[in-house]
């Protein structure tokens, strides 16, 4: 979904008001479902989120957003009040079932951010 504290969610919500977006994929968004409820109260849209557990559970529906329910590990603060991956620097990996609900890799037919 993009950044949730920037304009990510925003863009997702706009885009997936499209038909075109709809007409060429089936769109899911993996992140914090209650940023993208702000988004759409922000944005004053008549979308509703509907939250799955897998992309595999989609059931695309005109007027909804299907949303995996993930919140983001809360960064460390460091010295200086600097926001940081984790100890050192570096960022811990979510686990593959928690992309693909499988536990198997799969295939993306476009990018693919998790934040």
């Amino acid at each position: 979904m993009g950044d949730p504290g920037g304009i990510g969610p925003e863009i997702v919500v706009k885009a997936l008001h499209s038909a075109e977006i709809r007409d060429i994929c089936t769109p899911v968004v993996i992140g914090d479902s209650s940023v993208i409820k702000a988004a759409l109260r922000l944005l004053k849209s008549p979308l509703t989120v509907r939250v799955i557990k897998t992309p595999k559970d989609s059931k695309p529906s005109k007027g909804t957003i299907e949303v995996v329910h993930v919140i983001p590990p809360t960064p460390t603060l460091e010295k200086g009040g600097l926001i940081t991956a984790g100890k050192r620097g570096k960022g811990k990996k979510l686990p593959q079932k928690l992309l693909t609900g499988t536990g198997q890799q799969q295939k993306a037919a476009a990018p693919v951010s998790v934040t």
